[in-house]
């Protein structure tokens, strides 16, 4: 598991749930970066492949 990464954008009609579930994956130890529905997915991405 300390190999993958995952970048969320959230938002949504179900956003807050999908917010714990991010939060969940966390606690479990994912390496997780949740970003809200104004970053563009754009600059997600980016920092992504900055972060290699």
């Amino acid at each position: 598991m300390p190999s993958v990464k995952i970048w969320v954008r959230r938002g949504g009609p179900n956003e807050l749930q999908g917010l714990a579930a991010m939060r969940a994956l966390q606690d479990e130890g994912f390496d997780i970066h949740v970003f809200d529905r104004t970053t563009p997915l754009t600059d997600i991405v980016d920092m992504a492949m900055a972060a290699k």
